[in-house]
């Protein structure tokens, strides 16, 4: 089982960048392979990966420098992404 407080953090870069900066990172499938699977743990099942993405969301909270909207774009393109590594096969339904 996947551990949302895994050793090795996973990979954000939501407290880095301008908002075009992090818009354009997350379109990058690239960047959610390495933000929801880490090394030293198996992938992280539906539950786990939300936990992930709850928090990435958190850290955007803490972003002064985007408005509203900005949040709730990226926060949007989160729970989308949330939902395409659900579908991959690689998730697990629990955990």
């Amino acid at each position: 089982m996947a551990d949302v407080s895994c050793k090795v953090e996973a990979e954000s870069q939501a407290g880095q960048g301008s908002y075009e900066e992090l818009v354009e990172a997350m379109a990058d499938d690239k960047y959610w392979y390495r933000f929801f699977l880490r090394p030293c743990c198996p992938a992280p099942g539906a539950a786990s990966a939300a936990k992930l993405t709850e928090r990435l969301k958190g850290e955007l909270d803490g972003r002064p420098d985007f408005t509203d909207e900005q949040r709730a774009d990226i926060a949007r393109i989160i729970d989308e992404r949330l939902e395409w590594y659900t579908h991959l096969g690689i998730c697990k339904s629990k955990n």
